[in-house]
């Protein structure tokens, strides 16, 4: 892929520009360093995403922001799956990684946090799976993701599901 003046892009391993001071892997307009802000333990810069995500998956938020030249920070993600932390851990720069969403403590969680997003089990609201809505125990994710929104308060967040979600039986 290349920039827009023709030039190959680096290849750059997510979130590793975050304590240099650069907006979304360039230095700012004007010259200088752009403002910060310390959060947790990141330098949040003009322009920079401070990110969490639960039920968090191969993180493609990131990835995405990242492909628009937007530096996602990702303060926490989540995962219950062994081999999706272990990719996240060696691909992303991530302050912590939690096993379960299940059964963290979120006051312990770090904020402001800009935008969480969340990628709950779909197997309970899917026209495809056994509509156990809330009822089921991976439906009971999503009551989990909403406990979490209400006490981060994020600026934002974005919740990934099937239509089915809006018509729990």
């Amino acid at each position: 892929m290349a920039t827009k003046d023709g030039r190959p892009r680096k290849r750059r391993r997510i979130g590793s520009s975050i304590a240099s001071g650069v907006v979304g892997g360039r230095a700012p307009r004007g010259g200088g360093r752009a403002p910060s802000q310390r959060v947790g333990g990141f330098t949040a810069g003009v322009g920079d995403v401070i990110l969490a995500s639960d039920c968090t998956g191969l993180n493609t938020v990131a990835l995405a922001l990242a492909s628009q030249g937007i530096n996602a920070m990702d303060q926490w993600a989540s995962d219950i799956d062994a081999k999706v932390r272990r990719v996240l851990s060696a691909n992303f720069n991530v302050g912590q990684i939690f096993n379960d969403i299940m059964d963290r403590d979120d006051t312990m969680l770090p904020t402001p946090i800009d935008l969480y997003v969340a990628g709950p089990p779909c197997q309970s609201f899917s026209a495809s799976g056994l509509n156990g809505g809330v009822s089921d125990r991976r439906g009971m994710v999503f009551l989990r993701v909403l406990k979490c929104i209400a006490h981060v308060k994020p600026t934002a967040f974005m919740i990934e599901n099937v239509p089915g979600l809006k018509c729990d039986p």
